[in-house]
């Protein structure tokens, strides 16, 4: 049995609700909450947007967050400016527009960049998708990890399954950390099977997946959590 985490609430750090939905209305209400800044050259809004992917093609949660982050740009008469890996790491600052932006979208993997940084601290409206350890001070939209993870677990559970396993994303990014911390609580509580084999770590795609259920299908277990969709196909 295959099961990954579904939507779950998008909060800020003060834990007000916000949307019941996926990625993409995440992005929305993120460039949404980004508060206008026109400049005086123009009347048009700028907002950028930092996400470290360079494949679309391959990183759905990166694609997802452009077609949140346009569609929510387009409704408030919005440009938008995206920024890929390549444009973050191999400069120490970004090609901006000629005006500059009003604010700024960041998913939090990109947080690391000094490109990013340095616009972070020049106080540009900034708003970050998920926690990463260059976002304090910027007003956070992230999804409850931890509930997602338990309540997947406990369905799970419900169902009889006792040798659980699970394929997480990258261990250096916090929602890896927080779901997988989930899981570790179930399996005590509950008084699962704590073999550490069952736990594989995958890259949150599709060939980090399947090489991540080679490595469990030995093991025989009767369920595997995964913690996105690529890793589940």
């Amino acid at each position: 049995m295959f099961a990954e985490i579904p939507p779950h609430e998008f909060r800020r750090w003060n834990n007000r609700p916000l949307r019941k939905e996926g990625t993409v209305t995440a992005a929305i209400v993120a460039t949404s909450t980004v508060p206008p800044r026109p400049r005086r050259s123009s009347s048009t809004v700028v907002i950028g947007l930092a996400l470290c992917t360079e494949d679309l093609h391959r990183d759905l949660f990166g694609a997802q967050v452009l077609d949140g982050v346009i569609r929510a740009g387009t409704a408030r008469g919005a440009a938008v400016v995206p920024w890929l890996s390549g444009d973050l790491t191999t400069n120490h600052t970004v090609r901006l527009p000629p005006d500059g932006i009003d604010g700024l979208v960041v998913d939090a993997r990109s947080t690391a960049s000094p490109a990013v940084a340095a616009l972070i601290t020049s106080g540009v409206p900034t708003v970050v998708i998920g926690r990463g350890a260059g976002a304090a001070g910027c007003q956070v939209i992230d999804a409850d990890h931890t509930a997602g993870a338990e309540a997947l677990m406990e369905h799970l559970v419900s169902l009889g399954r006792r040798r659980i396993a699970i394929i997480c994303g990258g261990l250096q990014y916090f929602d890896s950390i927080l779901r997988l911390d989930a899981y570790e609580r179930v399996r005590r509580e509950a008084g699962l099977d704590l073999d550490p084999g069952l736990v594989a770590v995958g890259s949150f795609s599709v060939a980090s997946g399947r090489r991540a259920m080679e490595q469990l299908l030995p093991l025989r277990p009767d369920a595997v959590f995964a913690m996105n969709d690529l890793m589940a196909l």
